[in-house]
């Protein structure tokens, strides 16, 4: 199932192996050359919405980004998996369409399953223990970026993770980015997904969000609506971006 379809039919810093993302959303990490922006001409790093949408297509390259979607083999992964690959992939191609962006999926995305049972803690190490289960089920893909839901421990704050040589030099050093995303949480907004694509895009921890009372997805803001135009171009550059 192609996510189009889905589209037309209707979602401190960790350090090291010690500790979590202490924002309450999304990625830890830390090292990793960050991504750095380019200027466009007559480009306004503000975001763009539905009156300026034409102008943003004429100024970025038509591009598809591909995601490659795993679960788990815990209860809790297959129960959300589903319900969270609509609901996220949704609202991303919602943001990306302005930016003269849309994205694709592996076919079995809502089938594929990775026989890892365990709760994953928010680290690095337990991070790429995941990884290593998930390639033996699917291969790694230079242009698709891996994403895979799994439950984090309960009471843990993280709606998502981050991992890869991006942010891991020493578990991961050759380790395209990629994420996890838990299976126990959901944000209203919905943009977990694509605040995740962003840290994988610029290699940039959540010391480096957007600030709160902003509306961009990339900040850790109750409810989050706007893709500003320098994370659009970060997906758009992405390794992902084809």
């Amino acid at each position: 199932m192609t996510i189009d379809r889905l589209d037309r039919e209707m979602l401190a810093r960790e350090q090291r192996d010690r500790g979590r993302p202490s924002c309450g959303d999304e990625i830890g990490g830390g090292g990793g050359a960050a991504f750095q922006f380019a200027a466009l001409p007559n480009a306004s790093r503000a975001g763009i919405t539905g009156s300026q949408s034409q102008v943003a297509q004429t100024q970025f390259p038509r591009k598809s980004l591909s995601i490659h979607w795993q679960r788990t083999a815990h209860p809790a992964s297959a129960a959300a998996s589903a319900a969270l690959f609509s609901l996220l992939v949704q609202k991303a191609i919602a943001l990306l369409i302005p930016f003269n962006m849309q994205m694709s999926s592996n076919a079995n995305a809502l089938t594929e399953t990775i026989p890892h049972n365990d709760v994953v803690r928010v680290t690095h190490s337990s991070a790429d223990v995941v990884r290593r289960v998930a390639e033996q089920i699917s291969p790694p893909n230079p242009r698709a970026i891996r994403v895979i839901v799994c439950p984090f421990p309960d009471g843990d704050p993280a709606f998502a993770f981050t991992s890869g040589k991006g942010f891991d030099s020493n578990f991961q050093s050759a380790v395209d980015n990629y994420i996890l995303i838990n299976a126990n949480k959901r944000r209203e907004d919905r943009c977990t997904l694509i605040h995740e694509m962003v840290h994988a895009a610029t290699n940039l921890g959540e010391d480096r969000h957007d600030p709160d009372n902003t509306g961009s997805v990339f900040s850790i803001d109750t409810v989050r609506s706007l893709l500003k135009r320098e994370h659009a171009l970060a997906l758009n550059q992405a390794f992902f971006a084809a």
